[in-house]
């Protein structure tokens, strides 16, 4: 499937995926990814990889709910507010027509592709307006 597809870019959905470091010197010690989406209802599926384990086989998990609080206290709870996160934000064009069961934690990071990438931040601050504008902004852009 091509990522530049103009017939495509109207069946997109948005993804956003937080990944939490260990530490703010090193970007690459991710602790957790987390990519969030909307298809009637907000969708999670993470995955655990703390860097500081030798024994790094952590199951993916899956969260759903309905309400932008909910979802936010979930991520508060997984990651934490204080940690340094980065959040990219992706435009998939190659799930809009799947089953939210079938978009696995797997499947998106695999799939996780500079071609997808919108805008990434990195060293963030997981405050609760700013996610919550990005939750609202999910919501949105895949409601029509």
């Amino acid at each position: 499937m091509s990522y530049n597809d103009s017939d495509l870019q109207m069946n997109s959905q948005l993804i956003l995926c937080i990944k939490e470091h260990d530490s703010k010197e090193n970007r690459n010690s991710i602790d957790t990814v987390m990519f969030i989406g909307w298809n009637n209802g907000y969708y999670i599926r993470g995955k655990r990889q703390d860097t500081n384990l030798c024994d790094n086989n952590f199951v993916p998990y899956a969260f759903n709910c309905n309400n932008d609080y909910e979802l936010y206290n979930f991520i508060e709870f997984v990651i934490g507010c204080r940690k340094s996160s980065s959040i990219i934000l992706y435009n998939f064009n190659n799930i809009s027509e799947m089953e939210c069961n079938d978009i696995t934690y797997e499947f998106l990071e695999e799939n996780m592709n500079l071609n997808y990438e919108i805008a990434g931040y990195d060293n963030v601050k997981l405050k609760r307006l700013e996610i919550l504008k990005c939750l609202k902004m999910l919501k949105n852009v895949n409601a029509f």
